[in-house]
C-alpha cells in the first residue's frame, strides 16, 4: 500500500500553521503523513507518538496537548466512533489527490451522533466540520473507484 501525501507550499503563510510551535509543526505534518485516502487515523497519542517521533522522547502529554492545539486551530477534528477515537482531517480533498484510494476503515464523522472526547472538543468539533459532512454522511462519502 504505497502512500504518498502533498504538503502544499503556502501551509508555511498560514495563520493556523503559525499559531503552533515546532513540534505541533510537525505534528500536523506527521499526521497527513499517516492518514488514509480518506483523510482519517487512528487518534491514540501513544500510537501516533510511536509513528511520527520513534527516535524522539516526547511526552505523551505533549503529544496530547499537541492534537489539542491542532483542533483548537481548525486543522484536524476529533471523535469518538462506537470503536475507535478517530482524528479526520477536515480539508483533506482539497489538498490531496489519491490515485486508487482505498476506502477507510474508520468511521466517518456523523454530526447527528454525540461523540464525546470531551465537551469542550465536541463544540470545537462541530465548529471544523466541512460542509460536506455535517448531517449527511453517516456510511462514509461515495466515490469513484478507478480500476
Amino acid at each position: 500500500m504505497a502512500r504518498r501525501r502533498m504538503i502544499d507550499p503556502r501551509i508555511w503563510e498560514s495563520e493556523q500553521f503559525s499559531k503552533l510551535n515546532m513540534v505541533e509543526r510537525l505534528l500536523y505534518i506527521g499526521l497527513i503523513s499517516n492518514a488514509d485516502d480518506e483523510g482519517r487515523l487512528r487518534d491514540h497519542p501513544s500510537w501516533i507518538r510511536s509513528v511520527i517521533f520513534p527516535y524522539d522522547d516526547i511526552p505523551l502529554g505533549d503529544i496530547e496537548a499537541g492534537l489539542d492545539a491542532l483542533m483548537e486551530g481548525g486543522l484536524i477534528f476529533r471523535y469518538q466512533a462506537p470503536e475507535w477515537n478517530v482524528i479526520q482531517h477536515p480539508k483533506w480533498e482539497k489538498y490531496q489527490t489519491v490515485n486508487r484510494p482505498q476506502e477507510s476503515k474508520f468511521p466517518a464523522y456523523d454530526a447527528q451522533i454525540h461523540y464525546s472526547v470531551n465537551e469542550s472538543v465536541n463544540k470545537s468539533v462541530n465548529a471544523h466540520v466541512p460542509k460536506e459532512v455535517k448531517g449527511k454522511e453517516v456510511k462514509g462519502k461515495e466515490r469513484k473507484r478507478s480500476r
